[in-house]
């Protein structure tokens, strides 16, 4: 390999984590803005209304599927352990793991609560909930190569 391209390919694999980092924080901004769960005929949930609502009465709901809304206070946890403590792998990719499978209860939910009367519906998933995911798997992503960068450093 000539020198150009490793240092090329070397570039791409430092940089290439932040970018990844920062997209997968837009995306999960973005996120908020969309439908989450769309339910019934005009029926729908944001992610900033996912996110206040379920946060507050989540666990009072009685069903696991409704505990996917702290997988972003995980993400939160995350990305500032790997801020500040770059180092600390084992750490981070027991978050990580944590995160997936907090955020996976998400389908779970077969039904959401639509009304205060108790009415249920079944939802069906929108761009919100995609874009979330998408961010924790940018997040994810740059953190392996992070993790690869590191190694190499060492």
């Amino acid at each position: 390999m000539n020198s150009s391209s490793h240092t090329t390919k070397k570039r791409i694999t430092h940089y290439g984590h932040k970018l990844c980092f920062f997209v997968a924080i837009f995306i999960w901004i973005c996120s908020l803005f969309q439908n989450v769960f769309t339910f019934g005929k005009e029926g729908q949930y944001e992610g900033f209304f996912v996110l206040i609502i379920g946060t507050i009465f989540g666990p009072g709901l009685g069903h696991i599927g409704y505990f996917a809304v702290y997988a972003n206070y995980i993400w939160f946890i995350l990305i500032f352990i790997s801020l500040i403590r770059p180092q600390a792998k084992k750490l981070i990719f027991t978050l990580h793991g944590l995160l997936w499978v907090v955020a996976l209860l998400t389908f779970t939910l077969n039904e959401v609560i639509v009304n205060e009367a108790g009415g249920h519906e079944k939802p069906t998933y929108g761009l919100g909930l995609y874009l979330w995911f998408t961010a924790f798997l940018l997040t994810t992503i740059s953190e392996f190569l992070k993790q690869r960068n590191l190694n190499r450093v060492e």
